[in-house]
């Protein structure tokens, strides 16, 4: 607003009278003669006098924007970028420790692969530690085999034990790494493959009814009650 001018000596500089601004304005003559004067307007005016006032002033060129109004800037909303980057801190610790358990288990070579120890295992253990016989040589060993006869079988090797007999072994897998413990009874003989690297444990060779070993049937020759440890069975193939 121009403090320089009152309304009616705007009014009177323009050349018009209250007539023509209650004409112009649609106002009445009445609240424009108040507002001219600065009186107060009656009760049920007064909550419309800005916006008279705002118009006389607006009429006669006295209105001026006094005030810049300032939008307050909104706050950036940062959520979408934390919840990015968290979630590609997440997917970076997945596959690390993916990678991570891929190459414990590609390039790490444990002694033997853990399983569950149930009855069996430890019933076989116990059997085994309290075996007391003496452990018969490799070498010895392989002397006691008799060649029986030739089979139609190939690449696989088996003992069977004499009826009502049973002899507790334990076979090592040195390429797979793991471990078997069982016992060879009449109905349930020993089976394993040449396509592996076997060691073999057993409990007392004096029971062994026979060998099979690729297209050859053993017999063993001995009264003596021995242990077999750690026998390679690859040793039999070429034994006649």
């Amino acid at each position: 607003m121009n403090k320089s001018y009152s309304i009616k000596e705007a009014r009177l500089e323009k050349g018009l009278s209250i007539e023509d601004l209650a004409h112009r304005l649609n106002i009445s003559k009445f609240i424009i003669k108040k507002i001219e004067n600065n009186e107060e307007l009656p009760e049920k005016y007064k909550s419309y006098e800005k916006i008279f006032r705002k118009s006389i002033l607006k009429l006669l060129g006295l209105y001026e924007i006094s005030e810049t109004v300032k939008v307050n800037k909104i706050p950036e909303d940062n959520t979408k970028l934390v919840l990015s980057i968290f979630s590609l801190f997440l997917i970076c610790i997945f596959l690390f420790s993916l990678s991570y358990d891929m190459y414990k288990k590609f390039n790490s070579k444990p002694i033997f692969k853990s399983f569950e120890k149930d009855q069996i295992y430890f019933d076989i253990e116990n059997k085994l530690s309290n075996l007391r016989y003496d452990e018969i040589d490799h070498e010895q060993f392989l002397n006691k085999l008799i060649f029986f006869k030739n089979n139609n079988f190939y690449n696989y090797f088996e003992i069977s034990v004499l009826d009502n007999n049973t002899i507790y072994y334990k076979v090592s897998n040195d390429n797979k790494k793991t471990l078997k413990f069982g016992t060879i009874t009449p109905d349930n003989p020993l089976f394993l493959n040449f396509n592996d690297d076997f060691s073999i444990d057993l409990s007392n060779i004096k029971f062994i009814d026979k060998i099979f070993v690729n297209k050859s049937i053993y017999q063993i020759n001995i009264d003596t009650s021995y242990a077999l440890k750690k026998f390679d069975i690859n040793k039999l193939i070429d034994h006649k």
